[in-house]
């Protein structure tokens, strides 16, 4: 039994192996999933967290290069918020095609500057973790 598998097996490690060696350059040409680019004129809009549908996905100006977005054809909402501000858009992703969304935040109606201010440090690992207060 062993030995009907010994050569099959062979092979699938040699795909795997061999998929290591596809450069990045292969996702961009995708032809089933699209491509979310996403730019920010201000240091409000770069700086801010990026929700896809609900699911936290990185800060605007991370979002590029080999850390670009590609999502599975169909509608999504993207959220970009900070403190005080927030920006939303529904699209629809179509496969193979690349989207850019500029980014411009808006002041929240109910936002207010806050009166007194203070400064906590922390030290978190990873130390790119994002962190919440009071769910935003």
């Amino acid at each position: 039994m062993f030995a009907r598998w010994a050569f099959p097996s062979f092979i699938f490690f040699f795909g795997i192996s061999s998929l290591s060696a596809i450069p990045r350059t292969a996702a961009q040409e995708s032809k089933i999933l699209g491509e979310i680019r996403l730019e920010g004129a201000t240091s409000v809009d770069r700086d801010a967290g990026v929700w896809i549908d609900g699911n936290y996905v990185g800060y605007v100006k991370e979002l590029k290069d080999d850390k670009k977005v590609f999502l599975l054809p169909g509608k999504h909402q993207i959220t970009a918020r900070s403190s005080g501000y927030d920006w939303t858009s529904n699209l629809v992703v179509e496969p193979g095609q690349a989207q850019t969304l500029h980014i411009k935040m808006s002041w929240l109606p109910n936002a207010q500057e806050p009166k007194v201010t203070s400064e906590l440090k922390l030290t978190i690992q990873p130390s790119r973790a994002a962190v919440f207060v009071d769910g935003t």
